[in-house]
């Protein structure tokens, strides 16, 4: 009988003890989650501030390019890195063997040139229109074959707002609206625009004052070509223009440099070739 009792005491005491271990584990795995939970509250919190507070620029969708410089994917183009000596053709965004004494003979041409931070379009013939880091323009004479030639110090990465390869096409609507909405032309150019006839305002001015002479304005753009200027957050966009109103016929490759901002893209300035 007394072993009876004995069991049943030991039998308790093991099954209090149990109890308790289960009580105080419940608490350790509360205290230990708490922590996390919080965390994970205050990250989610972090994260929706960030994203209310981005700037347009890092808003928009940003496009990363597989070469260096080059944007649109429809040239023969030749990549010239002065730095590391080295020669990248590329047709249509594909890489393109080039004997090694021609890449050398290529890369002579340009230095004697004395081509450095620029982007080049051909015109027709030898002509090219190079735009450079300074934003300066020049016809070159080069016998290359390629189509465009962009000329950096060495690798960049390259990164293009997807607005990028729609802004030709808006500057052409806004160009032939011109006269019935004058400021959605003007909002394209950036406040430090210069050209040969002054800054923003001397060149919206001369806009104006043409107006009153013309009655149409027709605008064709044409197997637009874009790249990165090197050493520069700059954009240059090269196109065929077709200009035609009632006292002007202009046949051009036109390239506008564009600056992405916070308001979206902006001119900074314009150049062109004619056909002619």
């Amino acid at each position: 009988m007394r072993r009876l009792y004995v069991l049943m005491i030991v039998i308790g005491l093991i099954s209090f003890t149990s109890f308790l271990w289960k009580i105080g584990h419940i608490r350790l795995s509360t205290q230990k989650h708490k922590p996390q939970a919080e965390e994970k509250e205050i990250q989610t919190s972090s994260n929706e501030t960030e994203k209310t507070s981005l700037p347009k620029k890092e808003a928009e969708q940003w496009v990363n390019t597989n070469y260096p410089y080059l944007v649109t994917e429809n040239r023969y183009v030749y990549l010239v890195l002065l730095k590391e000596k080295k020669l990248i053709a590329l047709q249509d965004n594909q890489p393109v063997k080039k004997p090694r004494r021609t890449a050398r003979s290529i890369y002579n041409r340009v230095r004697r040139l004395g081509l450095k931070n620029c982007v080049c379009h051909k015109l027709k013939g030898r002509r090219f229109l190079c735009i450079f880091s300074d934003l300066k323009n020049r016809e070159v004479s080069l016998r290359f074959k390629c189509e465009m030639l962009v000329v950096g110090e060495k690798e960049e990465k390259t990164e293009y707002p997807k607005t990028l390869l729609d802004f030709p096409y808006k500057w052409q609507v806004a160009w032939m609206q011109i006269k019935e909405n004058f400021n959605n032309y003007a909002k394209l150019y950036h406040p430090n625009f210069r050209s040969k006839y002054g800054n923003l305002s001397a060149w919206l001015n001369y806009r104006k004052a043409n107006l009153g002479k013309i009655k149409y304005i027709d605008v064709v753009v044409e197997d637009p070509a874009i790249a990165k200027l090197p050493s520069t957050d700059y954009f240059v966009i090269f196109f065929h223009q077709i200009y035609r109103s009632n006292i002007k016929r202009i046949d051009s490759l036109k390239a506008l440099v564009v600056l992405p901002t916070r308001q979206g893209l902006k001119i900074v300035r314009e150049a062109e070739l004619s056909y002619n």
